[in-house]
């Protein structure tokens, strides 16, 4: 049982206008990670506060996002399904690469703020 009301809250208040946003704001997390970064560190260092709190830690969405994850891994999805879908979609190498581009200027940025 859900407990917790931010975890009630953000469930259940998505919609269409919502998740077209979402989508939005990743395409340009993509094409521009240092300026979604550097405009988002705010939502960033909530959603980060999010994921260790309590509320999180103790929901079943922390139960699903693990064992989701370890589904992925004992199925070797990406050692496999990824090299695989890379091979034959060049978008999707594409967008793969732009992805691990973006998590470099994430990770910079996480370690330039704890040395500030």
């Amino acid at each position: 049982m859900m407990n917790a009301p931010i975890l009630k809250n953000k469930l259940f208040d998505i919609d269409d206008s919502k998740l077209q946003k979402l989508q939005q704001q990743k395409i340009l997390a993509i094409n521009n990670p240092s300026q979604w970064f550097e405009d988002n560190q705010e939502a960033i260092r909530e959603y980060q506060s999010f994921k260790q709190s309590d509320d999180y830690l103790n929901s079943p969405l922390k139960a699903i996002e693990y064992k989701l994850k370890q589904y992925l891994l004992d199925q070797n999805y990406y050692n496999v399904a990824i090299p695989l879908l890379r091979k034959i979609s060049i978008s999707y190498d594409q967008y793969y690469k732009q992805l691990i581009m973006a998590n470099e200027v994430f990770l910079k940025a996480q370690i330039s703020q704890k040395n500030d």
